[in-house]
């Protein structure tokens, strides 16, 4: 069995050249900046997903919701919980943290698979990716919230208190 940190960078690298050829073919795969794959224990993709903003109703999917969704779809509630990582990539560049609303989402998924790592691309990380444990995750006080969430809050008057260091750029978890 091949070690996860290499297959995670392998897989890093598929991704990033794999949005390079789409973008360059096709200008429609601009509106998606993040894409995630589900990994198993052999370090096989079950499923890929990327982030999808609606503009005509400000409605958006992030990348590690269509996964889990897709990889649902797919195999249904298994016999047993499939033992896998998650990786999500920020393809533009920049900081993916899984945002509070997709580690919930996450966590719901919890029936059908256990999740052991999480690894998301960070400009502050020498590999241009950062492992972290799903459960620590889950336990940390620096919780990330996305922009879209962000904005919807302020819409609503709620205030928003975001401590995570991917905030970093303005940009940087627009989904």
């Amino acid at each position: 069995m091949p070690s996860s940190d290499i297959v995670v960078r392998r897989l890093y690298k598929e991704l990033i050249d794999k949005r390079e050829k789409q973008t360059a073919s096709n200008t429609k795969c601009d509106k998606y900046k993040h894409m995630c794959v589900i990994i198993d224990h052999n370090g096989e993709i079950l499923i890929e997903g990327y982030n999808i903003f609606k503009t005509n109703s400000c409605e958006t999917v992030h990348a590690e919701a269509m996964a889990l969704q897709r990889l649902y779809f797919k195999f249904g509630k298994p016999k047993r919980r499939f033992n896998v990582d998650i990786l999500v990539v920020r393809t533009n560049g920049g900081n993916s943290k899984p945002c509070i609303n997709c580690l919930k989402t996450m966590q719901r998924y919890s029936n059908i698979i256990n999740i052991k790592n999480i690894y998301y691309s960070h400009e502050d990380e020498l590999s241009g990716i950062r492992k972290e444990k799903f459960t620590a995750l889950l336990k940390s006080d620096d919780k990330h919230v996305s922009s879209y969430y962000r904005h919807r809050m302020r819409t609503r008057d709620i205030p928003v208190s975001d401590t995570s260091s991917s905030n970093s750029s303005s940009d940087s978890d627009s989904e």
